[in-house]
C-alpha cells in the first residue's frame, strides 16, 4: 500500500504526493530545494521499485481473474460453449437436383423441382425450401434456365 502523504509547497499551491510504505516510517521527501541529488536519486529508485512491484502484483491478479473467468464460463456454458453444429443431409442437394433433371429432359420449374427433391428424401429445415433449391440451381454451372418456359434443365 502507498504510505503517508506529505504536503510539498510548489509555488502558489500545495501538491500531495504518495511517499513509500506506511511501515517505513519517516520519508526522505522534504521541500525539493533541500534534497540533495543522491537523496533524489534514492527516492527515484524507491518509487521505481514500488511501481514495478505494483505492476507485478496487478499482472498476477489479472492472471487470477482470467483463470476465474474461464472457470465461470466452463461452469455456466456461456459464450465459450461450443455451438451445436448444423445437421447436414448425407446426400447433397445438388445431387438430388441433377438426378431429377436427368429424369426430366424437358426441364422443371423451381416448384416442381422442389417437390421432387423433397419426395426423393432431401431434408431441409428452411421455411421456404424453394429458395434453397433456387440457390443450388443458380450456383450450378451444369444447369441452364429457359427464359421462355421458366424451367431449368441440364446444359446440352
Amino acid at each position: 500500500m502507498i504510505g503517508s502523504l506529505q504536503s510539498i509547497p510548489t509555488g502558489d499551491t500545495l501538491a500531495r504526493l504518495p511517499i513509500g510504505h506506511a511501515s517505513r516510517g519517516t520519508s526522505l521527501m522534504a521541500a525539493p530545494a533541500t534534497l540533495s541529488i543522491p537523496d533524489m536519486e534514492r527516492l527515484l529508485v524507491e518509487k521505481t521499485k514500488r511501481l514495478e512491484s505494483l505492476i507485478e502484483q496487478r499482472d498476477k491478479l489479472q492472471k487470477q481473474i482470467k483463470a476465474l473467468d474461464r472457470q465461470i464460463q466452463d461452469a455456466a456454458h456461456l459464450d465459450g460453449a461450443p455451438r451445436p453444429r448444423r445437421r447436414r443431409s448425407k446426400t447433397p442437394l445438388r445431387k438430388f437436383v441433377l438426378e431429377a433433371l436427368e429424369q426430366n429432359k424437358e426441364g422443371l420449374s423451381i416448384a416442381e423441382l422442389t417437390r421432387q427433391v423433397l419426395a426423393a428424401g432431401y431434408q431441409s429445415r428452411s421455411r421456404r425450401p424453394e429458395n434453397v433449391v433456387h440457390q443450388c440451381l443458380y450456383n450450378t454451372p451444369a444447369i441452364e434456365r429457359n427464359a421462355k418456359t421458366k424451367r431449368y434443365s441440364l446444359k446440352k
